[in-house]
């Protein structure tokens, strides 16, 4: 196809400036050509902020070779934590080991113009880092405990249209998180979800993307009658610009029933819930130079029934209704040449303290919950090409309450290896 006829679809979608439009010239410069690409890409970013792997490039040959991208990502932890009483572990003792946290395999494949299909291999080692709960185990293998941690099908050509419809196994656009965090957010355990759903929606050229999505979510516990249907949904709506050197971003999601979400299922007795309880997400960023800053939170819209999911307060019980919200400012600089950040964040929940995954110990049935308030800092620089250290301290402080302790301290070091 010739370059000419390639920018003429893209003006088509808007993708240049009202000037660029107004221009009757028959020529192209390539530095227009070029921006307009770095468009697509990014209307694509927006589409993929919650999965890993790399896109194929575009053929029109038979060549499965040069249309399949295989690419990776393998971290490994070693981690200590000191004084720790979180939640009757150890006896309030120091902790330490090294963790295969994820071994991921990705493979991507530019089927035509219009269909790719992604799919992601997850291992890990079943991390059980103290004071967080299996988290791991919780946000990555509930459904099904399977490997396959994705695969899926996107029909979309953002160079011919907006529009998208994505089908298969994903974590659906609720919440605004890093899905390979060295330790996952409090609000990217109150929205991260894992279902076979089927998505559709709109990227847009100016910066504004939404979708609509649906699977199959628990079960209402309607006279113990358990059919399998589609009765979950959710709604996600962003923007993405940037200004004067100045890039922002902000979205808002709606999930329909929060029982879905991987690390409250994680800790339900049974899959049934009483009744639907929904949630809203929202989240926002800004970078200008080497400055960054993002806010995240989450909501239930109601309490659940005491049955699916308690809240602990002055030894009664009652049907939680959680939230969690944190903040995080950073600066990026460079060390003897090398790319490096420092990040200071905050954390803190609500009514979470016997949300997520239990334990049944000399005290009985122990939730171990989420911690109240966590306060993060943290160090990352690229020591050599695709190869990143980090370095992480936070400190959780707990809920006041019979089946907790009161804090702990968790100091790690993580090599990120990605395969590109």
């Amino acid at each position: 196809m010739k370059l000419k006829s390639v920018v003429a679809s893209m003006l088509a979608l808007g993708l240049a400036s009202t000037a660029t439009l107004a221009a009757s010239s028959d020529t192209i410069n390539r530095a227009e050509f070029d921006a307009m690409k770095d468009q697509v890409a990014k209307m694509e970013a927006a589409l993929n902020q919650h999965h890993a792997g790399l896109n194929a490039p575009i053929s029109n040959t038979n060549d499965w070779f040069n249309r399949v991208t295989v690419s990776g990502q393998f971290d490994v932890d070693t981690y200590m934590s000191a004084k720790n009483s979180y939640r009757f572990q150890n006896n309030g003792g120091n902790t330490s080991a090294i963790e295969l946290p994820n071994a991921n395999l990705f493979v991507d494949a530019q089927v035509n113009n219009w269909v790719k299909a992604h799919a992601a291999i997850h291992f890990d080692n079943n991390v059980k880092r103290d004071g967080l709960a299996n988290v791991q185990e919780a946000l990555y293998e509930h459904v099904n405990a399977s490997w396959l941690d994705e695969a899926y099908v996107t029909i979309a050509n953002f160079a011919q249209s907006p529009a998208y419809v994505r089908a298969g196994r994903e974590y659906v656009p609720f919440g605004s998180y890093d899905a390979h965090a060295i330790t996952p957010s409090l609000t990217q355990m109150l929205t991260q979800t894992q279902a076979t759903a089927l998505q559709a929606g709109v990227v847009m050229a100016n910066g504004f993307n939404a979708s609509a999505y649906t699977f199959n979510g628990t079960d209402l516990d309607k006279n113990q009658q358990k059919n399998r249907r589609i009765n979950n949904f959710g709604l996600n709506a962003g923007y993405a610009n940037s200004y004067n050197n100045v890039s922002y971003t902000a979205s808002v999601g709606y999930l329909y029933n929060m029982a879905d979400v991987n690390y409250v299922a994680a800790g339900r007795e049974y899959n049934t819930v009483d009744h639907v309880v929904g949630g809203i997400s929202v989240d926002g960023s800004v970078k200008s130079g080497a400055y960054d800053a993002s806010v995240h939170y989450v909501t239930a819209l109601r309490s659940f029934d005491v049955t699916d999911v308690t809240h602990f307060t002055n030894d009664e019980q009652a049907g939680a209704k959680p939230s969690a919200w944190g903040v995080e400012a950073g600066y990026s600089f460079a060390v003897a040449g090398y790319d490096s950040r420092i990040g200071l964040g905050y954390q803190r929940s609500s009514q979470a303290n016997n949300v997520g995954p239990h334990v049944y110990n000399e005290h009985g049935t122990v939730s171990y919950g989420m911690p109240k308030q966590r306060y993060v800092a943290q160090y990352d620089i690229n020591v050599w090409k695709n190869t990143d250290l980090g370095f992480q301290v936070y400190h959780d402080r707990n809920y006041d309450d019979k089946t907790t302790g009161n804090s702990n301290t968790t100091g790690l070091v993580r090599l990120s290896v990605k395969l590109a």
